[in-house]
Order: structure tokens, then sequence, then C-alpha cells
């Protein structure tokens, strides 16, 4: 009888169940402020037009429609990174993957040597900035939830022009005119004088020629006479190539242009 009961004693015995594995947040990225480790937990990214990225890590918890409306809650205590990442092209045709802005409380900057890269929802980041009175440190990767993309917008039917800056082609989608000046952009542009989310903008003014775009971060000028813009009516041909502060600038192709008054 012992050994029956000892039997159904060790059938009806069940093992300990494991212990729940406790969420480990963001452990691949070093984030230090003003020297001091600060452990991030959540992180949330989201597309931009001209192939760029923002990202928005926190100590604490946010939403995806926070980031995509760039309306965050302000949540007592937390720590937290809010960033861009997009490309710079170099003069000798090298495209980096950089961190190009911070928000820290309004704006920061990005010290020189930064780099990034995306990968489905891996960031892998590094990057030193200061704003607000303080100094940021950032290295590893993150998982982030993704958020969105942005709508990419296709070239006009009849377009067939091109850019090429530094041996990088790209298809032009914007162009206005306005008398003898105008703007080529690889992004969409109307009659705004808003600038356009763009990869490369090319402006002539004044017959001067001006590079500029997500890829630069700032504006080079030329007087370069070899970049050849000729209309037929709307339609405007392009061809040449030049140089614009350093960078060979190379245009081909025809594309239709909006007019704008002056």
């Amino acid at each position: 009888m012992r050994g029956v009961i000892a039997v159904l004693v060790a059938c009806n015995s069940s093992p300990t169940p494991p212990a729940p594995v406790e969420s480990k947040g963001q452990d691949e990225l070093k984030v230090t402020i003003d020297g001091k480790r600060v452990a991030m937990a959540k992180a949330y990214l989201k597309g931009l037009p001209a192939g760029r990225w923002q990202v928005y890590v926190t100590t604490a918890e946010a939403t995806c429609h926070e980031l995509m409306t760039n309306l965050f809650t302000n949540r007592e205590g937390a720590q937290t990174l809010h960033l861009n990442i997009g490309h710079r092209l170099a003069t000798d045709g090298t495209l980096a993957t950089v961190v190009t802005e911070v928000f820290l409380r309004g704006s920061g900057e990005v010290l020189p040597g930064s780099s990034a890269k995306v990968d489905g929802d891996t960031v892998t980041l590094s990057y030193r900035a200061t704003g607000d009175g303080h100094a940021y440190e950032v290295t590893g990767s993150l998982v982030a939830a993704r958020c969105g993309e942005p709508p990419k917008p296709p070239p006009p039917a009849t377009a067939t022009a091109m850019v090429t800056v530094a041996g990088k082609g790209l298809p032009l989608v914007g162009a206005i005119r306005k008398g003898d000046d105008l703007v080529l952009s690889t992004g969409p542009k109307d009659c705004t004088p808003s600038t356009p989310w763009a990869e490369v903008i090319l402006e002539r003014t004044g017959g001067a020629w001006h590079l500029s775009g997500e890829w630069f971060g700032q504006t080079f000028q030329s007087e370069t006479k070899d970049l050849a813009v000729t209309s037929t009516g709307k339609e405007l041909a392009l061809a040449g190539s030049g140089t614009i502060g350093g960078y060979p600038v190379a245009l081909a192709g025809k594309i239709e242009a909006t007019e704008c008054a002056r």
C-alpha cells in the first residue's frame, strides 16, 4: 500500500514553473548623460522623406502616435533621446549614414564623427551631442517599434531627368521656374517658398548655381556655366557637368517645370 501511495504522490506532483523572464529593455544601448549611465526602456522609429528616419528613446513609456505627431507626453523623471538619422555625401562619392540632428528640449548639437545604421527594427548608433546644458554619449544598438513610413512620391510620368552628384545618380521629381531662375529637386517642389525634403536640390539664381539638400546639410555655390538648361514651353532639357563646392555635378534628360510668379 505504501508503494502505491508513493507512486500516486509522484504522479500528482508537478515541477516548479520557471520564474518569468524580466524584460531587459534596451540593454545593448549604452547611454551616458553628463558621464552617468542611463538605462533606456523603449524605442520608437518612423521614416521621413528623403530616406531619413527619426528615433525616440525613453526610460519610461511612449506611443507611436506621439512620435508620428511629435507631441510627446511629459512623463515625470523620464530621460529621452530624440534624433534624426540621414545621409551625408562626400566629394569622393562616399555616402555615410549619420545622426544629423538631436532635439534636447528643442534643439541640440551633434558633434562630428557620428554614425548610424537602420536595419529593420534595429538601430545602431554612435554619437556625442550637447544641449540644454548637458553632454550625451550614445553607443550600441536598440530595437524599436516601427511607427510608419512616409509615402514615396512617384516621379512625373514624362520626366527622364537625372542629377548625378559625386557619382550618385537620382531622378529629378520637382522643377519650378521663375523667369530665368529655377529649382530642380529630387523631392516634390511647388511655388511656395518652402524648401523641399530632397536628397539633392539644385537652384539657379541670378546665373549662379546652388547645391543643397539632405545629403549635404549646407549650401554650396558656383558660377559654373557648364550646366545647361534649355526650355521648350514648360519642358526643360538638361545637360552638362560642372563642379559645385568640390562636388562633380551632371544633369541629363527632360522634365516639365511649373511656372511660378516672380
